[in-house]
């Protein structure tokens, strides 16, 4: 049977008490300004076993997410002009679907092509900016009562980090622990990185040239356990990086392999970049609130041009290269971005990348390391969810080559990478024998007894 996900409601729920007067405009920061309105999703999947308590899950879910959006008033307003957000509690947008199907039968071969649907908005929306939600709610009821929640988070005032706060408040809210949600610190961005009157350059013919692909977007997800994840760090073990991490053998073996099968279908090997979001919070000379909220992350890039390395060394090669790029940025670094002089600085920076890829025209990578916001903890009231899916960029005719790397909900202390390549790389990916060496295509899960009928 075909799965189909039809529209039951759709409403917009709003803060719980009004934004006081004197807070209706909040000032987003100079590093909120250099971000589009796309839309990242991801989507909890929780088993609930009783079908008839799916009513008062939903009412549970609105209420909390209500009385969320009080303390984190910005999202549930709208963007004003490129500096401000006008906060009218016109609220967030809150979808309910049902899903014809039993969640334990999709969760034993998850359709990675059907999860699209599970949510409201991804990558870039064609509204104006001005007239849309920037966090969106999807709830899919599953016929045999299970729930998948579809969140979709704006770029323009989230990162990662603000999501997950903005996340941990509202299932406190929904378990009744009122002691365990926070209030967002919502000054230190914009005053620590003031917004500016003046455009910043956009570069966005560096953006279409360098980061967007045409051709037909691929996602695929890969499980590395354990023993696979010990295997590639006594690979990647270097007198430059002795100890590597879980995440910079697994990025670098996914990136290596990338450009092996774009060689393969290029007929030639080009140069690479490889660019990853870095959270600026702990990094600062004070380290500042993980609750601070905004876009407090950089990008950050590592070079590689594998004509110039020898096989057995590459991933040795590239693991160091990847550690370089993050210790870039220090604080020193950061201090340089921050105050009246940052706006010049950035802008310097901007300057300096666009002429540095105009040149040699590399192929683009994106990489998001998640794994330490532990999304597969957040619970509601009803339990943990049983796996969290990523669904950026899919399906797409335009997109990025991208890595988002997860916690495993089928081998603990394994990882999930959902990697995005367009259709004749990532052909080539599957069947690639050292890649195999290492990870499993898209294991199906357990099916929890509770969503059995």
């Amino acid at each position: 049977m075909d799965m189909e996900i039809q529209l039951v409601s759709t409403e917009y729920v709003k803060p719980s008490s009004p934004t006081p007067p004197h807070l209706k405009t909040f000032h987003i920061s100079l590093l909120d300004q250099l971000l589009a309105s796309a839309y990242v999703p991801i989507v909890f999947h929780f088993p609930i076993p009783d079908a008839t308590s799916v009513k008062q899950v939903l009412a549970r879910l609105k209420t909390s997410l209500s009385q969320t959006l009080s303390r984190f008033y910005p999202l549930a307003g709208r963007l004003k002009d490129h500096m401000s957000f006008e906060c009218n509690d016109e609220g967030v947008l809150f979808i309910e679907t049902h899903v014809n199907r039993d969640m334990s039968e999709f969760l034993k071969q998850p359709e990675l092509e059907a999860l699209h649907q599970f949510v409201p908005y991804q990558d870039f929306v064609p509204e104006p900016e001005t007239t849309l939600s920037h966090l969106a709610i999807q709830a899919n009821v599953f016929a045999s009562g299970g729930i998948s929640i579809g969140v979709s988070m704006s770029h323009k005032v989230l990162d990662a980090n603000t999501l997950v706060s903005f996340l941990r408040c509202w299932t406190a809210l929904s378990r009744g622990c009122q002691d365990q949600a926070i209030f967002p610190d919502l000054s230190s961005a914009s005053s620590l990185f003031p917004p500016s009157s003046e455009q910043l350059p956009r570069s966005m013919a560096y953006c279409k040239e360098s980061w967007f692909n045409q051709g037909k977007s691929i996602l695929r997800r890969f499980v590395f356990d354990c023993n696979a994840i010990k295997a590639l760090k006594v690979k990647a073990t270097s007198q430059l990086v002795p100890y590597p991490s879980s995440s910079q053998v697994i990025t670098s073996l996914i990136w290596t392999r990338a450009m092996a099968a774009s060689a393969t279908v290029k007929g030639s090997q080009h140069p690479s970049t490889l660019v990853f979001a870095v959270n600026m919070r702990p990094r600062m000379a004070s380290s500042l609130s993980e609750n601070a909220f905004g876009n407090i992350f950089w990008l950050t890039s590592a070079h590689h041009n594998a004509a110039h390395t020898n096989e057995n060394d590459e991933l040795q090669v590239v693991v160091g290269r990847v550690k370089e790029a993050v210790k870039k940025l220090d604080s020193n670094f950061i201090q340089s971005m921050q105050g009246d002089e940052g706006f010049h600085n950035i802008r310097k920076l901007m300057e300096e990348r666009d002429e540095a890829y105009a040149k040699e025209r590399p192929e683009m990578y994106m990489v998001s390391d998640l794994r330490s916001f532990k999304l597969s903890e957040l619970d509601f009231g009803w339990g943990k969810p049983i796996w969290v899916s990523h669904v950026w960029g899919f399906p797409n005719s335009v997109f990025v080559n991208g890595v988002f790397l997860a916690e495993s909900s089928v081998n603990r202390g394994g990882i999930e990478a959902w990697v995005h390549l367009d259709e004749p790389e990532m052909a080539i990916l599957e069947q690639d024998p050292e890649f195999l060496r290492y990870a499993s295509s898209n294991p199906g899960f357990p099916v929890p007894t509770s969503v059995v009928d």
